[in-house]
């Protein structure tokens, strides 16, 4: 015997949807309009909204407690066949077609336009929380890749491929514009406009920033920054970000640097000599650098992080303001550390 779930107590109801994973309660809220609504009365939570962009296909998912849960796929027919086959859904307010297929872990939606059912389906899914979720965007890119959705609160991403043109980045960042932490790992990245969004960025990673470095460190505003396989990069651009910081003529807001070159060797005493340092003294700043929180949440998923840095063989130097920093210098590498209030207190309690 079938029992309809919409005629049975409120209670029961609750008590069921509260047994559904995430990806079920999806299906049933774009069932119909009541189930749309009664599935809004269960209290969901989670970190982010977690977007896959890939081929012709987006994963969508959650993360909460650090675990990831696919709620669905979106997959883009070219033909008309699908369409034999369709099943009328609701979208938010829409009513849109769509093919559907299950694999041994979720639901595929089948459409022949993804770029404009995703920021629907995004708004559907932030209506199932009680709370605005940030989303997270992760894009492999290859000659498949279809254009970029419209999406609103991207606040974190990933770029992963082969980028054939190299306006990319900038065409990317500028779709989603307020980002608070990128993770960067193509084979070429092309050349950045002084405008470009990708400096304004908090939470900076990139794995082969080659001849884009000069560019992004000169211009960086952020917080945290981490340039890999850097390259075209001088003693001279070194110096200038330096004294820059000194003059707090920028890099007001920067915790942490740090440069890994492609090839060739850092000259560290050629470029001490051209700055006011000095060795560590242990009354002014403790050895162990730690990353704060909030670093460490918006980086941790990049490989070979470490939540803290042994500045016991770095030298130090002076901003006008007072605030200390330490410099680390080793034949390939460059790291900076700026000890705020809380990382001087914090070496205190140790």
């Amino acid at each position: 015997m079938t029992i309809s779930l919409i005629r049975l107590p409120y209670l029961v109801q609750i008590r069921i949807f509260e047994q559904l994973s995430c990806s079920e309660l999806f299906l049933l809220s774009i069932c119909s309009f009541k189930l749309q609504r009664l599935t809004r009365n269960v209290y969901l939570d989670a970190t982010s909204i977690r977007f896959h962009l890939y081929h012709s296909r987006v994963i969508i998912g959650i993360r909460k407690d650090g675990k990831k849960e696919t709620v669905i796929s979106i997959m883009k027919h070219d033909t008309q066949k699908f369409l034999r086959q369709a099943v009328r859904l609701r979208i938010g307010n829409l009513k849109i077609d769509f093919r559907i297929r299950q694999s041994s872990s979720h639901f595929y939606l089948i459409h022949r336009e993804t770029k404009d059912i995703i920021p629907l389906i995004q708004e559907h899914i932030q209506s199932l929380f009680r709370r605005p979720i940030p989303s997270y965007i992760a894009v492999t890119v290859d000659e498949k890749l279809n254009e970029l959705p419209e999406m609103e609160g991207v606040e974190e991403s990933s770029v992963i491929g082969k980028i054939n043109e190299a306006s990319f980045l900038e065409r990317f960042f500028r779709t989603y514009p307020n980002q608070k932490a990128a993770r960067i790992f193509t084979n070429k990245n092309g050349t950045l406009r002084n405008s470009s969004k990708i400096f304004n960025i908090d939470y900076l990673f990139v794995m082969n920033s080659e001849a884009m470095t000069p560019k992004i460190l000169r211009n960086f505003k952020g917080k945290y920054l981490s340039l890999n396989n850097a390259s075209h990069f001088k003693m001279k651009d070194l110096i200038w970000f330096f004294r820059d910081w000194i003059s707090k003529e920028r890099y007001a807001n920067l915790e942490y640097l740090q440069i890994s070159l492609k090839s060739g060797v850092l000259r560290r005493n050629a470029i001490m000599e051209r700055l006011q340092t000095r060795p560590w003294d242990r009354t002014a700043r403790p050895q162990i650098f730690h990353h704060s929180a909030e670093t460490i949440r918006r980086i941790r998923f990049v490989d070979e992080f470490y939540e803290s840095v042994d500045c016991d063989i770095f030298l130090d130097i002076e901003r006008v303001d007072g605030t200390l920093a330490s410099i680390g210098i080793d034949w390939d590498n460059v790291y900076f550390c700026v000890w705020s209030e809380s990382q001087l207190a914090m070496g205190r309690n140790e």
